[in-house]
């Protein structure tokens, strides 16, 4: 009885795997049931790059001295002013110019310092801190010279010097730059004493960003023109030169706010693949490749044209980018 037990269960399990082996099969020959593909897959970026050129628009107005001379300016390229704040001072005297030059070079003197001083308001007396500014400021320094971007690298050597002044300081015990101070001070009081010629200053008609440069399309590519913008309209645009008046008689100009556009024009297909409140990012080789997001504002598009017009909108002000 034993010996017919052990024969059936022997051969229950070699039906079992004949079994097994005939559906494998029948799975293998006809694609019986569902068959799961695996397939290896990465990650691809596709950045689609268009080179255009762009024409910036801005509430901008040009400073004028109203009188033939030298300008001399009294505050740094960008620099956001009150109304009234005085800008920049026309001589009519060589002489007197060259002393207001000396007279600016000495009040960045006296900023960088009033900043030295080690007072209550410095983040850190600790060397090795200051060590490692001193260290990536020089290596930011130098990465703006190389870049061709001098008024960043100006801008970075004024930090520079502050940090290395309270860095010497601390090695003199506290060393205090007042009497260096008191001197400057002096000094420029003596000079703007001695211009005798005739001078005017030039004040902010109002509060804003202060700009010692105008290309002469100040009146050209105007928020105005840009709020009834078509694409007829902006390739008149186009068509225009810069004022004369304002590159030989203008001492700078002024923005209004921080908001500025570009316009760029492109064929019509193209154009239907941006979308209106949607970032993108823009490069600008003329201003050392910066980089910057900005924002689809609006798009301009005429059924007789073969191209439109798409307009970005952008509120920041980078050190250094070139708006003339």
């Amino acid at each position: 009885m034993a010996k017919i037990k052990r024969f059936f269960s022997q051969f229950g399990v070699t039906v079992l795997l004949v079994t097994l082996c005939v559906y494998l099969v029948l799975q293998l020959t006809f694609g019986i049931g569902e068959v799961a593909e695996v397939e290896h897959t990465t990650y691809v970026t596709v950045r689609d790059t268009v080179q255009l050129e762009a024409y910036l628009f801005r509430d901008e107005t040009p400073l004028y001295s109203g009188t033939e001379g030298i300008d001399c300016f009294l505050v740094d390229d960008g620099t956001r002013v009150a109304k009234g704040t005085k800008v920049a001072v026309t001589y009519t005297d060589e002489n007197d110019a060259s002393v207001q030059e000396r007279i600016t070079r000495i009040n960045r003197m006296i900023r960088i310092l009033e900043l030295s001083n080690l007072t209550e308001g410095v983040q850190t007396t600790d060397l090795a801190i200051l060590d490692k500014r001193i260290l990536a400021l020089t290596v930011e320094h130098l990465r703006d010279i190389a870049d061709g971007d001098l008024t960043a690298a100006l801008r970075g050597e004024e930090a520079l010097w502050v940090e290395m002044n309270r860095r010497q300081a601390l090695l003199e015990d506290n060393f205090d730059y007042s009497n260096q101070i008191n001197l400057l001070k002096q000094e420029k009081a003596d000079l703007e004493a001695s211009l005798a010629g005739r001078s005017v200053t030039v004040s902010a008609p109002a509060a804003g960003y202060y700009y010692q440069s105008a290309d002469g399309y100040e009146n050209v590519f105007t928020i105005e023109a840009l709020e009834t913008l078509t694409v007829d309209s902006f390739d008149e645009l186009l068509r225009s030169s810069a004022d004369g008046e304002i590159l030989t008689r203008s001492c700078g100009k002024m923005a209004h706010s921080a908001d500025w556009y570009v316009a760029v024009s492109l064929d019509k297909r193209s154009a239907s693949e941006y979308t209106e409140g949607k970032t993108y990012e823009m490069v600008f080789p003329f201003s050392t490749g910066m980089r910057l997001t900005m924002t689809l504002d609006k798009k301009a598009v005429q059924t007789n044209r073969d191209h439109a017009v798409l307009v970005f909108r952008s509120g920041q002000l980078p050190e250094g980018f070139d708006f003339t």
